[in-house]
């Protein structure tokens, strides 16, 4: 098996840019090197879209970012399907996918999933992904339902995925945090000077990483699991270690 990690928004490919928190190549290593630390061996492949778009008030970035990330869905798509016939005709091996998405990621990994979903080939050979783990995914939390009539969809990149979720995977994960700085609601002009940044962008959605539909909720996919994941995340202000002290980019200063 291998596992396809998807990161998220404003992160570069390589170098430095001022529109990006992170760099994909450390992020990859560094979380090759956290499976490795408990015991998964398999090889993990890093998926890098186009998301290291302007950081700015208006929000203008953050739009642009989300409409390339469900345009590379379909990208995703098709690698995946490539890896899979791949492995069949070179090695005999159907080979099983994890799937593991991170913040704006997780849009990326749900356009692929309806990308797949509409795919004849991948339907013929009875493909199907393994597992799907989204963290602290940025996308409307009812974005994972089947269809909800009493939550219209407010823009063309927004969809309902539950039908892919059902149809191409075996098992759904959603890892959240209530206590999310970046996707959590703030009272008032901030909390301890801290922007506002899904919710500000979203005009007061939810987002799925951080105030989840129950897996009760009619049209939840019945593979789909809600796992809080609060205590296991470590407080840690200058967790790249770059010495300016907080990792979150302030569009709002």
């Amino acid at each position: 098996e291998v596992v396809v990690y998807v990161h998220g928004v404003w992160t570069n490919e390589r170098g430095y840019s001022e529109n990006a928190a992170e760099n994909a190549e450390e992020i990859f290593e560094r979380l090759n090197m956290s499976l490795r630390d408990v015991g998964y061996n398999y090889p993990l492949i890093g998926f890098s879209w186009d998301s290291d778009t302007t950081i700015d008030i208006e929000g203008k970035g953050w739009n642009i970012a989300k409409l390339i990330g469900k345009e590379n869905g379909p990208k995703l798509a098709n690698f995946l399907l490539g890896l899979k016939n791949y492995c069949i005709e070179h090695f005999d091996n159907n080979i099983e996918i994890r799937l593991v998405g991170h913040s704006l990621g997780s849009r990326v990994i749900l356009s692929a999933l309806d990308s797949l979903d509409n795919n004849n080939e991948w339907e013929l050979s009875k493909f199907k992904i393994l597992t799907v783990n989204l963290l602290g995914g940025a996308v409307d939390n009812y974005e994972v339902l089947k269809n909800n009539n009493d939550m219209p969809l407010d823009d063309n990149i927004k969809n309902y995925y539950g039908n892919a979720i059902q149809n191409q995977v075996t098992n759904f994960y959603n890892m959240y945090n209530q206590e999310d700085d970046v996707l959590e609601e703030k009272i008032g002009t901030g909390e301890w000077y801290e922007p506002r940044y899904y919710p500000f962008y979203e005009e007061g959605k939810s987002a799925i990483g951080q105030n989840p539909l129950s897996k009760t909720t009619l049209d939840m996919p019945s593979n789909y699991e809600n796992i809080d994941v609060q205590n296991q995340i470590i407080y840690e202000r200058d967790a790249d270690n770059d010495g300016d002290g907080c990792d979150l980019p302030n569009p709002f200063n």
